[in-house]
């Protein structure tokens, strides 16, 4: 048992990772908290970040649930984002200065780079107003304002450091390679050597399939959506559940609700009430702990600087990029009603002075919860954990069962910009789910 007691109140830790959200496009503006590290309205980026004389674009808090364009955020255009400099080398990063995300944006569209209207989707947040859920979640328990994404680019890797604390030297979200899948020993695999249960809960598909070794054990690990409805209300979730959500819409079956660009983030909002509503319903609740993170920035601004010196986690590089640098600032809220209302939690607890929260204090945080003997890399064994979150001596009695009615779906709508009018219903992912994220 870790000695703060912490294993004793948590039996059940849940994850939900949305896609493609900075902090500061989805909470910047939040302040609830004056200790909050978010947006004044005096952070700006150039179009060109060496003349100060080019066009400025600042944040503001009118930022649309549905966009109409898909910022870039492989690990070159994050370089270019965090230095201001698009010719740069990714292993020649000695500055996080986050002034070039007008510059990237206008890059990859360049028919939008004289137009100060469509450059602002880049730099601008959401009003809380606009996302009641995660304004009312982020209120009611407790939010990182310190929490990188692991790796300076897109999306797998960095789910690959949720569970694994490790990419294994990928860079790209590469649906060729989830076939013959990636090798590495994940969390999962840890609690099955302890016989701890866990599960893959998902609406369209089991992204843990990834994972060679996590195709090995029984199937019984993955389960659809109407399990986790019924294991939920049954007081039957496993002691680790990760949740998966639709990554692509089928028809009128299933919305896109993961809250990648440019879907309708009000459809994420509606996932995260329905998750929310049935754990806090469940009999499991005053044993649960509820994690909510992104899995990278997506491209959007963010002001806070990234973390530039970090370990590599396995000696595996790519040609361009050591695997020695974090990502941007993302959102994570923790739920449960052992922590604390409205608290933010700044510079991460961990073994090293230098230590940071990321995706990797995950694996590495059930460790610490569920008494497990190893790290799976150098990068959880260095990442910050959070288990003294969990600290209040009894059970909150004022969690809401339920929260306010999620913002309503842009439905059929058209927005004008120098590309046209793009018609918002039709901008949706590839239903192959190789190419997706």
């Amino acid at each position: 048992m870790i000695e703060n007691g912490a294993s004793e109140k948590i039996k059940n830790v849940v994850i939900l990772m949305f896609e493609n959200r900075s902090y500061d496009r989805l909470m910047g503006w939040f302040k609830y908290n004056n200790e909050l590290d978010g947006l004044t309205g005096n952070e700006c980026n150039y179009l060109d970040p060496t003349d100060k004389t080019s066009l400025k674009i600042c944040a503001t808090n009118k930022g649309l649930l549905k966009d109409p364009l898909d910022p870039g955020h492989e690990y070159t255009d994050t370089t270019q984002q965090i230095s201001g400099n698009g010719s740069l080398s990714s292993n020649d990063v000695k500055m996080a200065n986050m002034d070039g995300f007008v510059a990237n944006f206008a890059k990859n569209y360049p028919k939008i780079k004289n137009n100060a209207t469509a450059l602002h989707q880049i730099m601008d947040g959401f009003d809380p107003s606009s996302v009641p859920i995660t304004y009312e979640l982020a209120s009611n328990y407790t939010v990182f304002d310190r929490w990188f994404a692991s790796f300076p680019g897109s999306t797998m890797p960095n789910r690959m450091y949720l569970h694994s604390a490790t990419s294994h030297g990928e860079v790209f979200t590469d649906g060729v390679k989830y076939i013959p899948g990636y090798p590495q020993r994940t969390i999962y695999n840890n609690l099955d050597d302890a016989q701890i249960e866990w599960a893959n809960y998902y609406q369209e598909i089991p992204t843990l399939l990834i994972f060679d070794q996590l195709r090995l054990g029984s199937l019984s690990h993955y389960k659809n959506w109407s399990h986790l409805k019924k294991d939920a209300a049954a007081g039957t979730l496993p002691p680790v559940s990760f949740i998966d959500p639709a990554y692509f819409s089928i028809g009128n079956c299933i919305v896109e609700n993961d809250a990648h660009p440019p879907s309708d983030v009000a459809d994420a909002e509606k996932l995260l009430k329905e998750v929310y509503e049935m754990i806090r319903a469940s009999p499991q609740w005053n044993e649960t702990l509820l994690i909510v993170t992104f899995d990278e920035h997506g491209g959007y601004h963010d002001h806070h600087p990234t973390p530039l010196a970090i370990p590599n986690p396995d000696g595996i590089n790519h040609t361009d990029f050591n695997f020695d640098r974090l990502g941007i600032r993302v959102p994570a809220i923790l739920i449960s009603p052992w922590v604390k209302k409205g608290a933010v939690i700044h510079e991460a607890k961990g073994p090293y002075p230098d230590s940071h929260y990321e995706h990797s204090s995950v694996p590495a945080t059930i460790k610490k919860l569920f008494n497990l003997p190893n790290f799976l890399t150098k990068r959880d064994a260095w990442a910050g954990t959070f288990e003294d979150a969990i600290s209040l001596d009894k059970p909150r009695e004022d969690c809401p069962m339920t929260l306010s009615q999620p913002p309503n779906p842009v439905v059929n709508a058209t927005i004008t910009n120098p590309i046209g009018k793009i018609y918002l219903h039709d901008f949706l992912h590839s239903t192959n789910f190789f190419y997706i994220i």
